[in-house]
């Protein structure tokens, strides 16, 4: 902008510009009105004019969380970050890296200022060739690379609580800070999405790389971590939007590795936080494609009569170990989509019962497909193979979710499975009935993977 009035100016950053004017000469502005604020802004490049500053020429409006590494050349008023601050305007939170040269009002931070005022703002003063500045306060390159210079002074930095949430800086190594959101965006799960043809508890979790997934990014991304929430009997909606855009290194204490009900048999990572256990679910380094999917396993299915969404966020990690990303997180389902097969060898099969002087029952003929009659309470045994597997297109696979086996009885031989039929539901291969007055009776049996 040549000029800006009225009207505030955030989250933008302008890189490698390369600018030259004649007076009022900035990256993001020539002159910033004192109506006008900049807020989240920074800039890299070279800037070559009088009354010139690597983001600002002329400033009487406010400078928050804004930074600037261009370099400066001109006669007068010039600055590595604001050429000339006047009108009361502050400068907060703010920094300059860049080289800086000129003849006359020539400073660090700002180069000429008649009532601006500087908080908690610095320049380099080695970079820079500046050891004065009219604002501001100058620190050495080691000292300007080093996070407690600016958490000390009240900077909001991702890995701290203590000045505040809004996560606005993250510092990496040999590197001044940056806003974390110049790297963004970070990654959205786009998909979760059920496994189609199995027997449950497998989806796909699909999500949009991170903006730092990138080899030419200066701090790229180098893996993902797919996390699940792990269920408490208590959750019964889908969650979302509920965890923060970073998880501060100072929440990691919350990892551990321990033995718990696991997906694989396998130790796993537990992630605890805000009252919700989270599991590591998959790991995989950053391959710079466009989009991500990973196969994974879910602790339970939903279905028909029972709601089990399973709720699932991506952490994106940097070269720096303090310093990762995380999507919101999303909910989806899996779903058994095969049918146990059918009972197999249901049998009726009669036994005389009695009693003798050494045991309290003597059964005569024992077969585990036998349906037993006692002749003195007139009771049978409905017995059948257990069922263990499912079939699909000509397959057979392993139940998982459990069986089933609903009874139900007519003295029909065609009725139909309802209440009025209903027997009961086991987890048996085997029922013992009453069937005291009961002239014929014919039997169903129902197999089930939901209880």
């Amino acid at each position: 902008f040549a000029a800006k009035y009225n009207s505030p100016i955030i989250n933008l950053g302008l890189v490698d510009v390369d600018i030259t004017g004649l007076y009022y000469v900035g990256a993001l502005t020539g002159l910033l009105g004192h109506n006008s604020s900049v807020t989240g802004c920074y800039s890299t490049g070279i800037i070559n004019g009088n009354s010139s500053g690597g983001l600002l020429g002329y400033a009487e409006g406010d400078v928050y969380n804004s930074y600037s590494r261009c370099s400066i050349t001109g006669s007068y008023n010039i600055g590595g970050l604001v050429g000339s601050l006047s009108y009361n305007a502050v400068i907060s939170d703010c920094y300059s890296s860049g080289s800086v040269s000129g003849s006359n009002e020539v400073g660090g931070l700002v180069g000429y200022s008649s009532n601006g005022i500087a908080s908690n703002s610095f320049w380099d003063v080695q970079t820079s060739g500046q050891s004065t500045s009219a604002r501001g306060i100058g620190k050495t390159t080691a000292e300007m690379q080093t996070k407690s210079t600016f958490i000390n002074a009240g900077w909001d930095f991702i890995s701290e609580s203590g000045n505040g949430t809004d996560e606005t800086w993250v510092l990496f190594a040999n590197d001044y800070p940056v806003h974390w959101l110049a790297y963004g965006p970070v990654q959205l799960i786009t998909a979760v999405e059920d496994v189609p043809g199995d027997q449950g508890r497998n989806i796909n979790v699909s999500w949009d790389k991170c903006g730092l997934d990138d080899m030419n990014s200066l701090h790229p991304i180098v893996g993902y971590n797919l996390w699940i929430e792990y269920p408490n009997d208590t959750r019964n909606a889908v969650i979302s939007n509920n965890i923060n855009k970073v998880i501060k290194i100072s929440e990691q204490s919350g990892l551990t590795s321990q033995k718990k009900t696991s997906l694989n048999n396998e130790p796993e990572i537990l992630y605890e936080r805000d009252g919700e256990t989270w599991v590591l679910a998959a790991s995989l380094y950053a391959m710079q494609w466009d989009t991500y999917t990973v196969f994974t396993q879910t602790y339970r299915d939903s279905s028909t009569v029972e709601d089990n969404p399973s709720t699932f966020f991506v952490s994106a990690h940097t070269t720096a170990p303090s310093v990762y990303f995380s999507s919101d997180v999303v909910s989806g389902y899996s779903l058994d989509n095969i049918a146990p097969n059918a009972a197999a060898n249901v049998t009726l099969a009669l036994v005389t019962v009695r009693r003798n002087s050494t045991a309290s029952r003597d059964i005569r003929a024992e077969r585990k497909t036998e349906c037993i009659r006692n002749n003195r309470n007139n009771t049978i045994t409905l017995s059948w193979d257990e069922v263990t597997e499912g079939s699909y297109q000509g397959n057979s696979y392993p139940e998982q979710n459990g069986i089933w086996y609903k009874i139900y009885s007519s003295n029909v031989p065609t009725f139909v499975c309802d209440e009025n039929t209903y027997l009961t539901t086991t987890e048996n291969t085997i029922y013992e009935i009453d069937i005291t007055g009961a002239e014929k009776m014919f039997f169903k049996i129902i197999v089930s993977d939901l209880e």
